[in-house]
């Protein structure tokens, strides 16, 4: 077992912090949409430890995974539980993390493919002492195996919703190379997405091919009052816009600057035609390459941008991006000293 958690931190008076956040994931992305296999070994995990079921939530895992002999796993952004007794210690734990009495959990949209299912959530923590509900965006992917069980299961939400988290997620996979995966991986308008994100000549123009015109909102995995947003000036400029020409300015004057910074190197893609879901890891660019584009970093590269994420590309009947979802920590890995951090890859 390998954690990234300040457990001193776990506190009421921070908790108290954390209430303060404002939450519009499920408005954001329509609400509950799409249909939802309720019994998904994922979704009964995440309802069995918000009702400290332990045993049950255990039951759902095997010690070691089906091939190769490695331990199953749970990674989270409080660490990497591995092998049953690992899990059942997680497990157990669980509404510790956020003094919480119990939760429950919102299953908004689900996607299946390729043995593995995500359901993007929202969990809902009723914490000691406080009638406010603390309400905290998730994805959560399994790897299936036979049986309705799980391999390894994987939680992605940003590290702020708790308490005595680092503002760093390790990369969970060991990059086979230094650059970004093939993107024939990918369908249609999210495989374009990626091209365009990760092009170093930036074709913000090419986005409004994308991006539908009735795109409203990205679905936030942080706080909508988080300081790391895009500033009200840029969203306050784009609101006039049609989805995807707003979509496109506020890219260009908030994270314009991705090729040069870091590629995205895709594990997962879990699409079903109408929800791509990518599991990543990133991979800063050579400092020289940023220079010889003109682009000049404010700070070094070093592993602190080496962090892992996640995201969902929603298509609109027109097979066009309508919503996007990002779970990751950019703007925020830099208030970490180096020498603090858990590199793993």
């Amino acid at each position: 077992m390998v954690e990234y958690l300040d457990r001193s931190q776990i506190t009421l008076e921070n908790i108290d912090r954390k209430l303060e956040f404002e939450n519009d994931f499920e408005n954001s992305i329509g609400g509950i949409h799409r249909s939802i296999l309720y019994t998904s070994p994922e979704v009964l995990f995440m309802s069995f430890i918000c009702n400290r079921e332990t045993d049950k939530a255990v039951r759902l895992f095997e010690d070691t995974k089906l091939f190769n002999g490695e331990k199953s796993a749970i990674d989270a952004p409080m660490g990497r539980y591995e092998g049953l007794e690992d899990i059942r210690f997680f497990a157990d734990g669980w509404l510790d993390f956020v003094l919480a009495e119990h939760a429950w959990i919102t299953p908004l949209v689900q996607t299946r493919s390729g043995g593995r299912s995500v359901t993007e959530m929202v969990v809902n923590f009723k914490i000691r002492e406080r009638e406010k509900i603390l309400k905290i965006p998730m994805a959560v992917v399994a790897d299936i195996r036979p049986h309705n069980m799980i391999e390894e299961l994987r939680i992605y939400f940003y590290w702020n919703w708790m308490p005595g988290l680092i503002p760093y997620r390790p990369r969970q996979w060991k990059p086979q190379h230094q650059t970004e995966a093939d993107h024939n991986q990918l369908l249609g308008a999210v495989k374009q997405y990626f091209s365009k994100l990760m092009d170093p000549t930036l074709p913000f123009d090419d986005w409004k091919k994308v991006i539908s015109p009735k795109f409203k909102s990205g679905g936030n995995y942080r706080p909508s009052n988080d300081p790391m947003a895009p500033t009200p000036a840029v969203v306050a400029d784009a609101a006039a816009l049609p989805g995807n020409e707003a979509f496109a300015k506020i890219f260009k004057d908030s994270l314009g600057v991705m090729p040069f910074w870091n590629v995205l190197r895709i594990i997962h893609s879990i699409d079903d035609g109408i929800t791509g879901c990518m599991e990543w890891i990133s991979l800063p660019q050579p400092q020289d390459y940023a220079l010889e584009h003109g682009y000049k970093p404010y700070v070094d590269w070093d592993a602190r941008s080496w962090q892992s994420g996640f995201s969902a590309y929603e298509r609109d009947e027109n097979g066009l991006l309508v919503n996007v979802r990002i779970c990751d920590y950019y703007g925020t890995e830099y208030g970490m000293e180096l020498k603090d951090i858990p590199f793993r890859w």
